[in-house]
Protein backbone atom coordinates (compact mmCIF):
# COMPACT_ATOMS: atom_id res chain seq x y z
CA UNK A 1 0.00 0.00 0.00
CA UNK A 2 3.15 2.33 0.75
CA UNK A 3 4.05 1.66 -2.87
CA UNK A 4 0.89 2.31 -4.27
CA UNK A 5 0.29 6.02 -2.33
CA UNK A 6 3.61 7.13 -3.81
CA UNK A 7 2.41 6.54 -6.74
CA UNK A 8 -1.13 7.88 -6.86
CA UNK A 9 -2.09 4.58 -8.06
CA UNK A 10 -5.54 3.89 -9.30
CA UNK A 11 -6.12 1.23 -7.24
CA UNK A 12 -4.86 3.01 -3.73
CA UNK A 13 -8.58 2.96 -2.47
CA UNK A 14 -9.48 -0.65 -2.90
CA UNK A 15 -5.87 -1.40 -1.20
CA UNK A 16 -7.28 1.06 1.76
CA UNK A 17 -10.34 -0.60 1.75
CA UNK A 18 -8.78 -4.17 2.02
CA UNK A 19 -6.94 -2.59 5.30
CA UNK A 20 -9.72 -1.10 6.65
CA UNK A 21 -11.80 -4.67 6.83
CA UNK A 22 -9.50 -6.24 8.05
CA UNK A 23 -8.87 -3.74 10.85
CA UNK A 24 -12.47 -3.63 11.90
CA UNK A 25 -12.26 -7.33 12.32
CA UNK A 26 -9.70 -7.20 14.50
CA UNK A 27 -12.23 -4.61 16.22
CA UNK A 28 -14.39 -7.08 16.91
CA UNK A 29 -12.16 -10.05 18.03
CA UNK A 30 -11.01 -7.11 20.25
CA UNK A 31 -14.81 -6.63 21.42
CA UNK A 32 -14.94 -10.39 21.63
CA UNK A 33 -12.26 -10.72 24.07
CA UNK A 34 -13.82 -8.27 26.29
CA UNK A 35 -11.88 -5.05 25.28
CA UNK A 36 -14.10 -3.01 24.15
CA UNK A 37 -12.93 -0.09 25.53
CA UNK A 38 -9.64 0.27 22.88
CA UNK A 39 -10.68 -2.71 20.95
CA UNK A 40 -9.81 -0.16 17.87
CA UNK A 41 -5.94 1.46 19.16
CA UNK A 42 -5.43 -2.58 19.79
CA UNK A 43 -6.48 -3.57 16.58
CA UNK A 44 -4.68 -0.65 14.86
CA UNK A 45 -1.63 -1.60 17.12
CA UNK A 46 -1.80 -4.87 15.72
CA UNK A 47 -2.39 -4.79 11.91
CA UNK A 48 0.44 -1.62 11.46
CA UNK A 49 2.73 -4.22 13.65
CA UNK A 50 2.07 -7.11 11.84
CA UNK A 51 2.38 -5.45 8.53
CA UNK A 52 5.67 -3.54 9.90
CA UNK A 53 6.99 -7.03 10.24
CA UNK A 54 6.37 -8.31 7.07
CA UNK A 55 7.80 -5.35 5.29
CA UNK A 56 10.84 -5.35 6.98
CA UNK A 57 11.52 -8.71 6.86
CA UNK A 58 10.61 -9.16 3.10
CA UNK A 59 12.51 -6.27 2.54
CA UNK A 60 15.73 -7.76 4.37
CA UNK A 61 14.47 -11.35 3.65
CA UNK A 62 16.24 -12.13 6.98
CA UNK A 63 13.44 -14.79 8.21
CA UNK A 64 14.64 -15.42 11.74
CA UNK A 65 13.49 -12.15 12.32
CA UNK A 66 10.36 -13.03 10.97
CA UNK A 67 10.05 -15.78 13.42
CA UNK A 68 11.30 -13.93 16.74
CA UNK A 69 9.05 -10.85 15.73
CA UNK A 70 5.82 -13.10 15.38
CA UNK A 71 6.47 -14.99 18.62
CA UNK A 72 6.82 -11.74 20.12
CA UNK A 73 3.53 -10.58 18.56
CA UNK A 74 1.78 -14.10 19.72
CA UNK A 75 2.61 -13.31 23.43
CA UNK A 76 1.53 -9.49 23.33
CA UNK A 77 -1.58 -11.01 21.93
CA UNK A 78 -1.74 -13.61 24.60
CA UNK A 79 -1.25 -10.87 27.31
CA UNK A 80 -3.92 -8.70 25.60
CA UNK A 81 -6.48 -11.68 25.81
CA UNK A 82 -6.12 -12.82 29.48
Amino acid sequence: MAELSKLDHPFLSDANKVFDLFAEWLTTQFIALGKAENAEELSLHLLVRSQGIATVASALRIEAFLYKEVEVLNQWLVSEAS
